[in-house]
């Protein structure tokens, strides 16, 4: 894990630390993210958390550009992206991460969701030992 400047990467759930900091690390300007159960299990309320591992990234230019440019830096180190919700012929997920983009016009801003992806998962992608 790289220098944490200003503690962003210990402020982040255990389970999702590998994952901000390779994004960090990618120069993408991440703002919230979450493993999917610390809070859960700290007991924080079930309407506000989500249940699955995430990280929202600010664009710092063009939504799609930025976009495009978190798949090809996924890609190239190995991860596995897929289309979200992406099923077999048997109706079964896809084991994979999925990138989200979503735009508001009313305050102009985009902003991205890396999901399904946590630190175990990055790890084996990266071919990174214990």
């Amino acid at each position: 894990m790289s220098n944490d400047e200003g503690g962003i990467i210990a402020a982040c759930d255990p389970g999702i630390r590998r994952v901000v900091a390779w994004l960090l690390e990618h120069k993408f300007e991440t703002c919230d993210s979450g493993d999917g159960v610390t809070k859960v299990a700290a007991g924080w309320d079930k309407r506000w958390v989500l249940d699955y591992p995430h990280v929202f990234i600010e664009p710092s230019g063009d939504l799609i550009a930025e976009s495009l440019r978190l798949l090809n830096e996924l890609r190239s180190t190995g991860v596995k992206v897929i289309q979200v919700g992406e099923c077999d012929p048997q109706g079964e997920p896809i084991a994979g991460c999925w990138i989200q983009s979503t735009y508001d016009p009313v305050t102009d801003t985009g902003i991205i969701e890396l999901a399904m992806l946590n630190d175990d998962t990055l790890k084996v992608m990266l071919g990174e030992k214990g």
